[in-house]
């Protein structure tokens, strides 16, 4: 879909709008809000994804590091998961795959 990494994070159910298939991108760079296309197979996983945790609005929502909820259970956090553990599963993965290059990226300066 082309989100920034945090855009993605800070998804919530309501944002996803499957009817119309689009996603409400809210506060993205220079703060403006977006309608995106969501295809039907990206909606497909973000449902599949959700099943795992029935946060009821976050849909990355971020868990006590090593806690995985067992299942049935509803995700209680209170903030989206961080960009360091994004960029950290992205890291193993690839570290596992034969791409040819390393897979980097962008450290933001705050």
């Amino acid at each position: 879909m082309g989100l920034r990494l945090n855009e993605a994070l800070s998804l919530q159910v309501g944002d996803i709008d499957a009817a119309r298939g689009f996603a409400h991108i809210h506060r993205g760079k220079g703060a403006k809000d977006r309608l995106l296309p969501l295809p039907p197979s990206t909606l497909k996983l973000l449902r599949s994804y959700w099943c795992t945790h029935r946060h009821p609005s976050l849909l990355f929502p971020g868990n006590r590091r090593g806690h995985s909820l067992a299942k049935h259970e509803i995700s209680t956090a209170k903030n989206p998961m961080s960009e360091t553990t994004v960029q950290e599963a992205i890291s193993k993965i690839t570290g596992t795959m034969n791409l040819g290059k390393k897979v980097t990226h962008r450290k933001r300066n705050h």
